[in-house]
């Protein structure tokens, strides 16, 4: 069935190759000119058939010398297996022939026990009858510091003692009636090896003296550590072995396991603890920045010794107490613990962020993160916990915001002895008045903010959000401050005699206080949490909201210096549309004269400021003026057409005058056509010499200021003298009907 297949399989292959064959020279002959290259087509092919006929040879050649290799190994194993077999059933013939004999050679192991214990016996007896003098060397041998000497000797003592009492105990344990005699003999034997625990005791004491003295002398006679650290080792692998003596005989000598190693642990611990408190060189009476240099020399001291130990110390110890890793967490446990007793001592002040930037930066290449120690972070764990961080932080903020309060208030108390000066405030490079308070209040707000970098991701935030509430609530204050200084100022209008000058640098100072403000944000609020967490949703923005603050108390600032200039000419203003403005022509010359007055100390404003009150000051003239064309208590009419022409002509030529005045001195104000053309327009009332037009010329006047109410049209048209109340408010009132319902948009004369 398989030769058939097989034949089936080889005819399908020999098919398909004929058939690739065919397609191959089909494809190399399709032209006539072709067929010139058949026989070297079929040299070419010729070549390659024997060069695979020869590979395919070489394959076969080499897997026949493979087969016949196995083969070879395959018979060998065979031939191997058969004399194991024969010997593994030659020994369990002989197994099965001694069966027996462990009975009958009973009585030879009874004899060889006796003869171990015997001859422990006598090795022992060597020793014991040597005990006192040995001892007695042993402690001379402590004394003149040959350790490793003494500790043979204490070794030897040791191990008689303890092989005489495990022979005892285990003659107890074979007897079902233990012999109360045996007993005896054990407390005789610990007796007589009494001094032994004395001579142990005080070997571990001058082991222990130098394992405290370890990172000074590993410097200089490292030898002598060796040494003490082999007997350590010593003694530990006799632990080990008295361990497993046990579990065989449940027998263990009184001192052990002594666990040296642990003890040593323990003394190199300690040395560690007494070194960082023994570094405190001052307290805080003696030094106000003791603890400054009391972390600098922890810091020294903790690099210095691990680079100690690494270098020195690591060829000395032995793997197993892994000292490098051992003394970084020492050190590490050692210094967190000296921080929490030096915290709750209690810390004043700059000392706590003395102690949080030394925190932070703990695990830099300062201290532990030094390129020489190679000391992971996650390897130690925290310095502090974190409640004892953020306990720290908490104080760190409080007394912040003390600190805060009192320097702003004390730079708000210098400023302000300045505003008093007989001499004008300083300018910036663009001439623009300033005083120092900006640079001086965010000079402390920024070095606050410095520090707080210093102390950990978690103080920044919490710092910014404190520094942004103390500005918030000095805007409040310096608002308050320049209320007072105007009403001293009102008081005796001669002083402070710099009044307008440092009212202007204080607007200006607003303008820094609010741009200073944003910096902040810039500088440090990527660290802060989201705003809507602390403030709730109607506060997102704080420091859009402070700049605001400042904004409106700059708004304050203008209002004093516009009202300042209004008091000098408000009796100018007062004599409008009397018959002494009528019959003079210098009151809204002296108006003008005085705000160009005004206007040269003014420009020192920084422009927004400077343009908003320049264009406050000319809207204010513009409507004290509109309250004395359309005061109804005036005592003044214009019964002759002459008078009012020339009431409008005066009107039309000042109101002219008076924004000349304004874009001369500031060319790029901007002036609502509303305010500049309001007079003229009213005085057209006054011109009017056809009445009959009349409600054509107020309908106009209600089309373009539809703010304007009836009773100030009834008062300009009872000022041309010729129109009685009722017959005023009679016309006002049907154009106002005319008027319809046009939107009532506030204008400025809602504002007279």
């Amino acid at each position: 069935m398989d030769q058939q297949r097989g034949d089936v399989e080889m005819e399908r292959l020999e098919r398909q190759t004929r058939e690739n064959s065919i397609k191959q020279v089909a494809a190399l002959l399709q032209r006539p000119d072709q067929l010139e290259r058949v026989e070297l087509l079929k040299k070419k092919y010729v070549r390659k058939k024997a060069a695979a006929d020869a590979h395919l040879k070489n394959a076969v050649q080499s897997q026949l010398g493979d087969v016949k290799t196995g083969l070879n190994q395959l018979r060998s194993c065979l031939e191997d297996i058969k004399v194991v077999k024969q010997n593994l059933s030659d020994i369990h013939t002989i197994y099965h022939s001694v069966s027996g004999l462990k009975d009958k050679l009973v009585n030879l192991s009874h004899e060889s026990a006796k003869h171990h214990q015997l001859a422990a016996s006598v090795e022992s007896l060597k020793h014991v009858a040597n005990v006192p003098e040995t001892v007695f060397a042993t402690k001379e041998l402590i004394e003149e510091g040959k350790l490793l000497q003494a500790h043979r000797n204490l070794a030897d003592l040791e191990a008689s003692r303890d092989q005489l009492l495990l022979e005892l105990h285990r003659q107890m344990n074979r007897s079902a009636n233990p012999d109360p005699k045996n007993e005896n003999d054990a407390k005789m034997i610990e007796g007589y090896f009494s001094k032994v625990q004395e001579l142990s005791e005080n070997l571990g004491k001058q082991l222990w003296l130098l394992l405290g003295r370890t990172l000074i002398t590993v410097r200089k006679e490292p030898t002598i550590i060796v040494s003490a650290l082999r007997i350590i080792e010593r003694e530990c692998r006799m632990d080990e072995d008295w361990k497993k003596r046990y579990e065989l005989y449940k027998f263990m000598p009184a001192d052990r396991p002594k666990k040296w190693r642990e003890k040593a642990i323990n003394v190199l611990n300690d040395a560690v603890e007494n070194r960082l408190e023994g570094c405190q060189l001052e307290e805080r009476d003696q030094h106000k920045m003791w603890l400054v240099r009391h972390l600098e020399i922890i810091r020294r001291l903790t690099i210095d010794d691990l680079k100690v130990v690494k270098s020195l110390c690591e060829p000395c110890f032995p793997e197993t107490f892994d000292i490098v890793r051992t003394y970084v967490k020492m050190y590490h446990t050692a210094i967190s613990q000296h921080l929490l007793n030096v915290i709750e001592r209690g810390l004043e002040g700059n000392e706590i962020v003395s102690l949080l930037s030394w925190i932070t930066t703990y695990y830099s290449e300062e201290l532990m993160g030094h390129r020489g120690l190679q000391i992971q972070e996650g390897d130690l764990g925290p310095l502090l916990s974190i409640d004892v961080i953020e306990s720290l932080q908490d104080r760190y903020i409080n007394t912040l915001r003390n600190n805060i309060t009192e320097w702003m208030s004390n730079s708000m108390s210098t400023d302000k002895k300045d505003w008093y000066k007989e001499e004008e405030p300083e300018t910036d490079g663009k001439g623009f008045y300033v005083t120092q308070l900006p640079v001086i209040l965010f000079q402390i707000v920024d070095q606050n903010m410095q520090v707080s970098q210093l102390l950990g991701s978690g103080v920044t935030p919490k710092v910014l959000d404190l520094v942004l509430t103390e500005i918030s609530n000095f805007a409040n204050i310096y608002e308050d401050e320049l209320k007072k200084y105007k009403e001293a100022h009102l008081k005796e209008r001669s002083q402070p005699r710099f009044y307008i000058q440092y009212m202007s640098a204080n607007v200006n100072n607003c303008d820094t206080l609010g741009e200073s403000t944003k910096q902040l944000k810039s500088k440090y609020a990527e660290s802060r949490g989201p705003v809507d967490q602390l403030y709730g949703a109607q506060d997102r923005d704080r420091y859009h909201t402070i700049t605001n603050q400042f904004l409106q108390v700059a708004d304050y600032g203008c209002l004093f210096l516009k009202e300042e200039v209004f008091l000098d000419v408000g009796e100018y203003i007062q004599n409008i549309l009397t018959r002494k403005w009528l019959e003079n022509e210098g009151d809204v010359d002296t108006i003008c004269a005085t705000v160009e007055d005004y206007y040269h100390d003014f420009k020192h404003l920084r422009p927004v400021h400077f343009h908003r009150l320049m264009h406050k000051i000319y809207e204010q003239i513009i409507i004290s003026y509109l309250r004395q064309l359309l005061n109804p208590s005036r005592k003044i009419t214009f019964n002759k057409p002459e008078e009012r022409r020339q009431t409008v002509e005066k009107i039309v030529t000042e109101s002219e005058q008076i924004k000349t005045t304004f874009l001369q001195l500031v060319p790029d104000l901007e002036i609502p056509v509303e305010q500049s053309t309001v007079l003229p327009k009213l005085s057209e009332i006054l011109r009017m010499s056809d009445t009959s037009m009349m409600p054509l010329e107020l309908l106009t006047i209600i089309n373009d200021y539809p703010d304007v109410k009836a009773e100030q049209l009834v008062s300009l048209l009872q000022l041309r003298g010729d129109t009685g109340k009722s017959e005023a408010q009679q016309l006002v009132n049907n154009a106002l009907a005319d008027r319809g319902s046009t939107s009532m948009k506030k204008g400025i004369l809602s504002r007279v």
